[in-house]
């Protein structure tokens, strides 16, 4: 059960308050105080070098970047982006973004430039920050989008502005003060995600959203943070305000390392991320002399879908780790459920090892039957929609009337249910979006692309559970009245019209009808799931 006192109404849990008491001032001005607090102790180090950057370092180059961006005309509203894998200097652009009022608005590195210039179009950045192995892709998006956009290369060039020119001396910089926000739901951040059809949107995160805290362990000891997700991931600024709000040390490897996939146990962690489908990659391969199995005190896994084998296999290669499997929102900046690190709460992991945690102080939670929109109770699976301060505001210049439901509670478009500790498991997505690797893959590219066969009558792309991969793409198609076409004539022709990723590796289905909703859409949970029932 959890340590606190809640309540159930009607089957819906509320929590107490947060004990959260947000800077009135913004972002910007509270990660510039906390800064300063610890500006002597280490807020960063480089994995492979061991080279450590304070706090107080880290604030000046976050200064200095900010009044070179204000003296180059950017304003509070403007947007910026950034295209990085993780190095020293990749948290200054986002830092400086919260300073200026400027908004920050991430890409992968790994995108295709279809892919970028489609979510760049949606906020149109003034500048773009880049890594010198990703200039080549920004300057195709950039080209792409069609309007004036900076690029400033961290590193040598010829073509762009070096970030070295922002992060010279600046004449005010002794008497810099960060932008005060008028009013905390103003736009702070927009982070990218796959929405629940069609292309990704930007979530838009106020300065409450980000300012607010549920459960997370706050402490003033000094704690080693780690994770090797690029600043396009949701978990990048959520580790970046842990490390700036207690003074904590994030280590830093560029990227996941397939070469060198045990780097998280190269040194002392006291906390510590990995996608499952890393980790699992991780603790099937060897392990060198580096490696210390006793570095690492907790670990959280997060962003695919895990089955209790696979936990279990992660727990026993990693004896002297809590591991816990997590679950987040991009839609939710903070903790959603958690297993506080108190005896009660470990207890509770060991009893529930495959839950992803219980409830948290400031979020309110229910369970509601997609079908009937009936809020269930204990052991009933439904989808999981909650509420509190810390979720996002909607889409970026886009309707977000999906997002929420009629009383405003945010739509985690996942399947769950929560037993009498109180403790949730995810049972399912809902979302028609799904995860190859660590791809997010939306369903309706891939059916665009098929419904210009003319055989085609009816095509639902979904995603079929893979023990490595996450899941492997497969195409169920209803085809026209004497139409004939053959899967293997589908595959190939996909294969020879998009990406590598987001070709159907578990093939093709044909069917003679599709289950409909009572609206009449398709339905994809249920069709899902007749698949892999074997019903059709």
């Amino acid at each position: 059960m959890t340590e606190f006192e809640y309540k159930i109404i009607d089957n819906v849990i509320y929590t107490p308050n947060s004990d959260c008491k947000p800077d009135p001032k913004g972002v910007g001005h509270y990660y510039y105080a906390q800064m300063l607090k610890y500006q002597n102790r280490i807020a960063q180090i480089d994995g492979y070098t061991k080279e450590e950057d304070t706090f107080g370092s880290l604030l000046q180059r976050c200064v200095r970047t900010a009044l070179t961006m204000l003296d180059k005309g950017l304003k509070p509203g403007d947007h910026i982006s950034l295209c990085a894998y993780h190095h020293k200097n990749s948290a200054v652009p986002h830092i400086a973004s919260y300073f200026t009022g400027t908004i920050m608005g991430a890409i992968d590195p790994a995108m295709s430039a279809e892919e970028a210039a489609h979510l760049l179009k949606q906020t149109l950045p003034k500048v773009i920050f880049a890594n010198p192995s990703t200039v080549g892709l920004v300057e195709e998006v950039v080209a792409r989008i069609g309007t004036k956009i900076e690029i400033v290369v961290f590193g040598e060039t010829a073509q762009h502005t070096p970030f070295s020119e922002f992060i010279r001396l600046h004449k005010n910089e002794d008497t810099f003060k960060p932008r005060e926000v008028e009013d905390l739901n103003e736009t702070a951040l927009i982070v990218f995600s796959s929405g629940s059809s069609g292309m990704p949107k930007g979530i838009c995160h106020s300065h409450l959203s980000l300012l607010y805290y549920t459960n997370v362990p706050r402490t003033d000891v000094e704690q080693i943070l780690y994770t090797v997700v690029n600043p396009y991931w949701s978990i990048f600024p959520v580790f970046l305000k842990l490390s700036i709000e207690s003074g904590h040390t994030r280590v830093i490897y560029p990227c996941f390392n397939t070469n060198d996939l045990w780097t998280l146990f190269y040194q002392h962690v006291d906390f510590a991320f990995l996608n499952p489908l890393q980790a699992l990659q991780m603790v099937r391969s060897d392990k060198s002399d580096k490696v210390n199995l006793k570095n690492v005190d907790f670990l959280i896994l997060a962003g695919n879908l895990m089955t209790l084998e696979q936990i279990d296999e992660i727990k026993r290669a990693l004896p002297f780790t809590n591991v816990v499997h997590g679950y987040g929102q991009s839609e939710m900046f903070s903790t959603i459920f958690s297993f506080n690190p108190t005896a009660a709460g470990l207890e509770l992991l060991k009893k529930n090892p495959s839950s992803v945690g219980t409830v948290v102080k400031g979020v309110n939670y229910k369970v509601v039957d997609i079908e009937t929109e009936k809020v269930v109770g204990p052991n009933q699976i439904g989808e999981l929609r909650i509420k509190t301060a810390a979720q996002c505001s909607g889409y970026f210049n886009q309707d977000s009337t999906e997002c929420f439901d009629s009383d405003g509670w945010l739509k985690t478009g996942d399947l769950f249910y929560y037993n009498e500790d109180l403790c949730f498991y995810i049972v399912d997505r809902i979302k028609e979006s799904f995860k190859y690797l660590h791809y997010h893959i939306s369903p309706v590219e891939i059916e665009k692309v098929i419904m210009k066969l003319n055989a085609v009558d009816t095509v639902v792309v979904i995603g079929i559970p893979h023990k490595y991969d996450c899941n492997h793409l497969m195409a169920v198609i209803k085809l026209k009245t004497n139409a004939i076409i053959s899967a293997e004539e589908i595959v190939k022709y996909v294969e020879e019209n998009i990406e590598d990723k987001k070709r159907l590796r578990a093939g093709v289905k044909f069917v003679n009808d599709m289950p409909m909703t009572i609206t009449g859409k398709i339905n994809r949970f249920k069709l899902k799931k007749m698949i892999l029932n074997n019903e059709i």
